[in-house]
C-alpha cells in the first residue's frame, strides 16, 4: 500500500500548485477558499510508492465551513502517514496560525515556505534555522510556481516519523504565538521592488481580447470550411469505392458534421478559458468576488457566491457542487437557484451558429445579449423575492500579479481539453442518432421522405405545444437533445438541417435562443442538485427553468408578431 502524505495549507498559498507540479495532474486553482471542495488523492511523479492528498485550504480546523469540516476531519482520522503544510512566506502569520493547530494534533510534519521568488522581490527573508527549532518540524524555503526544492520538501515528508506535539492554545493565544514567530523569524527589508500596477496590466490583457477574438473567429471559420471541403470529398471516396449507402450516409450525414460541430467552437472555447485563468492568476478574481459583495447582498448572497457563478459559466455541474462552500443554508438555496439562470459554455456553440446566421449584423453581440438577459432576469427573481438575508464576507485579497502566459494557456488548454474529452463522444453520438431518427421510420425501414422519419413525427408531436412560441420542430428536437447535453442541441440542429437560414426567420430565432439560454440546464447538472440537494429541489427548479423559458419565448413571439402585422399593414 502506497504512503500517503497529506497537503494543507490557508487559501492562495501555493498549495494546489504545488500538488499539481508534484503529481503531473491539473486540477483548478484560485485564490479563494472553497476552490477544493473535497480531497485529491494521486502518486507523486518522483516517488511512485506515495500518494499526495490535497485537502481544502482552509484557516482554521475549528470553524464549521464544509472545508473546514472536511480538512479537519481527515487531519484528526491520522488517515495520511504525514502532513506537509504550505506557508505564503510573503503573508505568514496566517499560516503558522494553522501550522500550530495543526501541530497540537501531533502529525508527522513539515513545513514549506512556499513563494520564494516573491519573497526575493520583496525583500523578505526567513530564518529557516531558528523557525525549526521553535517549531520541531524540519522547514524548507520552496517555489510551487518554479518548482524549487518541492522534492526535497516531500522526501523529508516521506521520512517524518514523529512530531513534535505542541500544546493547545486559545484561539486568542494562538493568534499571539504566531504574531510572536513571524516577529522573531521573518524579516523585511525597508527597500521593496515595485509591484505590478493594476491598471496597466488589466488594459494591457484588454486590449489585446479583440485580436484574440478574431484570432479565433478566424480559425472557426478556417476549421468550418475544412469539414465542409472533407466531407464532400470523402462522400465522393466512398461512393467511388461502391460503399454501401447507409454507410456513407452515417458518414458524410452524421459522424462527419458531428466532429466538425466539435472542431468548430474549440477555438471560441479557448478564448474564454484563457481569459478566466488571466483573472484567477492574476488575482482579478478575488477582487471580483470582494466588490461584487456589496451588489450581491441586495439579493441575499455574499462576495462568495461569486465564485460559484464565475464557475457556472463554464460548467453548471461543478457550479452547484461548489455551491456546497456557502455555509448559510438560505444563501445556498438563493445561489443555487441563480445558478440556473448562468448560461455554461456548452451553449456558446449553437448560439454563435444561430446568431452569426440569423442575425449576421449583429454577430457575437446578439450572444452577449442573451447572457446578460437571462442573468439580469435571475438576479431579478431574488432581487423580488421576500426574505432578504446580510451574509457575511470575509476575504483575504492576494496581491495582484502578472501572470505567467505558459500557465495560463496551459490552463487555457487543459480546461479546452476537458471539455473536448467530455463532450465530443456525446455530440458526435448524438449527431448519428439524429441521422438515424432522420433517415429511417418506425418500423426500421429507411425512408425515401423526410416527413416519414421518426424524428419528424416526434419533433411534430412536441412541437404542437410550441407553436406559440414560434420555435420549428427542427428548433424543438435541438432543445430535446439540449436536455441531456448542451452540446448535442448543435448536432441534432445541424443534422437535421444544412441551412438554418430556411429554419428560423429573425423572430423565431430570437424566440428559439430566449427559450434555449432560459430553459433547464443538462441532465447532469440536474443529477447534481438531486445529489447534492434532494429530489424536491431538483424536481422544482427543472420545472420553474422550463415553465419560465416557455413564458418569456412566448411573450416575446406573440408581441413581436402583433408589432410585426401593424407596420406590415
Amino acid at each position: 500500500m502506497n504512503k500517503k502524505i497529506a497537503l494543507c495549507g490557508v487559501p492562495n498559498c501555493g498549495k494546489t500548485t504545488f500538488w499539481n507540479r508534484s503529481t503531473g495532474k491539473s486540477e483548478k486553482t484560485g485564490n479563494w477558499s472553497g476552490v477544493t471542495l473535497k480531497e485529491f488523492s494521486a502518486t507523486l511523479l518522483a516517488f511512485p510508492e506515495t500518494d499526495l492528498i490535497d485537502l481544502p485550504g482552509v484557516y482554521s480546523l475549528s470553524g464549521k465551513a464544509p472545508e473546514e469540516i472536511i480538512t479537519a476531519n481527515f487531519l484528526k482520522s491520522k488517515s495520511a502517514d504525514s502532513v506537509i503544510i504550505l506557508i505564503d512566506g510573503t503573508k505568514p502569520e496566517p499560516g503558522i496560525y494553522l501550522l500550530l493547530e495543526i501541530l497540537s494534533l501531533g502529525l508527522p510534519s513539515s513545513v514549506g515556505i512556499n513563494f520564494s521568488d516573491e519573497m526575493n522581490k520583496r525583500n523578505i527573508s526567513v530564518d529557516i534555522k531558528k523557525l525549526q527549532e521553535i517549531l520541531g518540524v524540519p522547514v524548507f524555503l520552496i517555489s510551487s510556481i518554479n518548482n524549487k526544492n518541492l522534492n526535497e520538501l516531500i522526501i523529508s515528508a516521506k521520512n517524518a516519523a514523529s512530531a513534535k506535539k505542541l500544546s493547545s492554545f486559545s484561539d486568542e493565544d494562538r493568534h499571539k504565538k504566531a504574531f510572536e514567530i513571524v516577529s522573531e523569524c521573518f524579516f523585511a527589508s525597508e527597500k521593496t521592488s515595485a509591484k505590478s500596477n493594476p491598471i496597466i496590466l488589466f488594459l494591457v490583457f484588454a486590449v489585446l481580447i479583440p485580436f484574440l477574438s478574431k484570432a479565433s473567429s478566424v480559425l472557426t471559420d478556417m476549421l468550418a470550411d475544412l469539414f465542409t471541403n472533407f466531407a464532400a470529398v470523402f462522400s465522393t471516396l466512398l461512393n467511388y469505392l461502391s460503399v454501401p449507402k447507409i454507410i456513407s450516409s452515417a458518414f458524410s450525414e452524421g459522424i462527419i458534421p458531428g466532429c466538425a460541430a466539435v472542431f468548430s467552437f474549440l477555438p471560441e472555447l479557448f478564448l474564454i478559458f484563457f481569459v478566466f485563468s488571466f483573472l484567477e492568476y492574476s488575482g482579478y478574481m478575488a477582487r471580483a468576488a470582494f466588490f461584487s459583495d456589496c451588489v450581491l447582498k441586495s439579493v441575499g448572497l455574499s462576495g462568495k457566491s461569486v465564485i460559484p457563478v464565475l464557475i457556472g459559466f463554464g460548467c453548471t455541474v461543478p457550479a452547484v457542487i461548489s455551491a456546497q462552500g456557502i455555509e448559510n443554508k438560505e444563501e445556498r438555496s438563493r445561489l443555487l437557484s441563480f445558478l440556473m439562470f448562468i448560461p455554461c459554455s456548452a451553449r456558446l456553440p449553437l448560439a454563435f451558429l444561430i446568431t452569426e446566421i440569423v442575425f449576421p449584423s449583429f454577430g457575437k453581440s446578439f450572444v452577449l445579449l442573451f447572457y446578460l438577459a437571462t442573468i439580469s432576469l435571475g438576479f431579478l427573481l431574488l432581487f423580488f423575492k421576500k426574505r432578504f438575508l446580510n451574509p457575511d464576507f470575509i476575504l483575504e485579497l492576494p496581491e495582484i500579479r502578472v501572470p505567467p502566459l505558459k500557465r495560463m494557456l496551459k490552463s487555457a488548454f487543459s480546461r479546452t481539453k476537458i471539455f473536448f474529452k467530455k463532450s465530443s463522444f456525446a455530440i458526435v453520438l448524438t449527431s448519428v442518432l439524429i441521422w438515424f431518427l432522420k433517415n429511417y421510420s418506425f418500423d426500421l425501414k429507411q425512408i425515401s421522405l423526410p416527413d416519414e422519419s421518426i424524428l419528424y413525427y416526434l419533433s411534430g408531436f412536441i412541437s404542437t405545444f410550441f407553436l406559440p412560441t414560434g420555435i420549428p420542430f427542427e428548433g424543438i428536437a435541438a432543445l430535446f437533445c439540449g436536455l441531456f447535453s448542451k452540446e448535442s442541441a448543435l448536432s441534432a440542429l445541424v443534422a437535421f438541417s444544412s441551412d438554418i437560414t430556411e429554419i428560423f426567420d429573425p423572430i423565431s430565432g430570437f424566440s428559439f435562443l430566449l427559450f434555449y439560454y432560459l430553459y433547464s440546464p443538462c441532465s447532469a447538472a440536474i443529477s447534481a442538485v438531486y445529489n447534492e440537494f434532494g429530489f424536491k429541489k431538483a424536481a422544482w427548479l427543472f420545472l420553474r427553468q422550463t415553465a419560465l423559458a416557455y413564458f418569456v419565448s412566448f411573450s416575446f413571439f406573440q408581441l413581436a408578431t402583433f408589432f410585426k402585422n401593424i407596420f406590415i399593414l
